[in-house]
């Protein structure tokens, strides 16, 4: 889920250089069974990698105990996806929208995604070390990311034309 989830995203970045037109059936579309090959793929992959269902990811259990495909799959490509978000959307904010607003919020998700990574690996075993193994740093390593969701939302609020939020009270007659 966290492979399809980034590449949704990463195409949500190529949306706005309108190469289709967004929201018509094709590029919904493309969208959505792109992104599910990629859940079922890596889906497949991860679950015979776990349950042995074919053989072929058994070396990987023997030392010096490497999924390789795992790594790849969880770590690398998903980071790979988020650099062409940002890279996209920081190209077409600085050069086709001509603005540097926006990429004061895309920016700061970038930095808190960074610091939800920092506590996730770097910072995890000294919070479970120093509470005796209650808590360890995905707790704020989901809060830091949860951030980060909210800033390319404000980000996106920001580029788009429309009105955001929606007033709530009724404006029909």
């Amino acid at each position: 889920m966290i492979i399809a989830t980034t590449w949704i995203l990463m195409l949500n970045a190529v949306v706005g250089y309108q190469l289709i037109d967004d929201g018509t059936p094709l590029s919904m579309g493309l969208m959505v069974l792109s992104a599910a090959i990629l859940l079922v793929g890596t889906g497949y992959i991860t679950l015979d990698t776990g349950f042995r269902w074919t053989g072929f990811w058994d070396d990987s259990y023997f030392p010096p105990n490497r999924h390789i495909a795992l790594y790849v799959l969880y770590q690398l490509v998903p980071l790979i996806f988020l650099v062409a978000f940002f890279v996209l959307e920081a190209v077409l904010v600085l050069r086709i929208l001509g603005e540097t607003r926006p990429m004061i919020y895309l920016s700061a998700a970038a930095v808190l995604f960074a610091l939800g990574q920092l506590f996730n690996y770097a910072i995890s075993r000294f919070i479970c070390s120093g509470t005796q193994g209650k808590i360890d740093g995905s707790m704020f390593e989901t809060l830091f990311t949860l951030f980060a969701v909210v800033m390319i939302w404000v980000f996106w609020s920001s580029i788009t034309e429309d009105d955001w939020p929606m007033p709530a009270a009724n404006t029909y007659p």
